[in-house]
């Protein structure tokens, strides 16, 4: 049995078209997780979303907001996987789409062929987010792809015009698209 809030009208939430594609995934410039680079194919061109989910299009759809920083223009935060999926469903059932996810205990299944909304797979986000690139990020390499949130570590330039990270957020979150988007429109 699946609730919905349904006392409010969905949230609005803008999409980007991504093409389907081909591209180097992974990186020999940072961590050994990120290798070897191989080449995936994204078969399927992808509707997603250009911003983070909103604290209010979350409200608007599960009722209330689990963020310990509150703002409506603010990103979700304090959520798990399972909440996000099913956000999801309950956002495709609100729009009379076909849910794709069956949730059974703690197993999960996705039907790929639904209308409904669903997650990115690891690989569909990576070529998403890139947009193209093969650089350490979609605005450019790292000035140093190992430093992290020590003291001793500078601002880097690339990352702070596309993000909000340990060394530009003052450990707060902060409203949605401030930042540059990458070439097909994604913050």
């Amino acid at each position: 049995r699946l609730l919905v809030n349904i006392r409010t009208q969905p949230p609005d939430i803008p999409m980007v078209a991504i093409p389907a594609g081909r591209f180097p995934r992974g990186s020999t410039r940072v961590s050994q997780w990120e290798q070897p680079v191989v080449a995936v194919t994204v078969s399927t061109p992808l509707l997603v979303s250009a911003y983070e989910i909103t604290q209010a299009q979350w409200e608007r759809v599960m009722g209330t907001s689990p963020a310990y920083y509150r703002g409506d223009d603010l990103p979700v935060s304090n959520i798990t996987w399972m909440d996000a999926v099913d956000f999801c469903n309950r956002l495709s059932i609100r729009l009379g789409l076909q849910p794709c996810y069956s949730i059974r205990g703690d197993t999960v299944e996705c039907d790929w062929n639904a209308s409904g909304f669903r997650l990115p797979t690891e690989a569909e986000w990576e070529y998403a987010a890139r947009a193209g690139t093969t650089t350490d990020t979609y605005a450019g390499d790292l000035a140093d792809p190992f430093a992290g949130c020590l003291a001793s570590d500078t601002l880097d330039p690339v990352l702070d015009r596309i993000a909000w990270y340990c060394k530009n957020s003052d450990g707060i979150l902060h409203p949605i698209g401030q930042k540059q988007p990458n070439a097909w429109g994604l913050y």
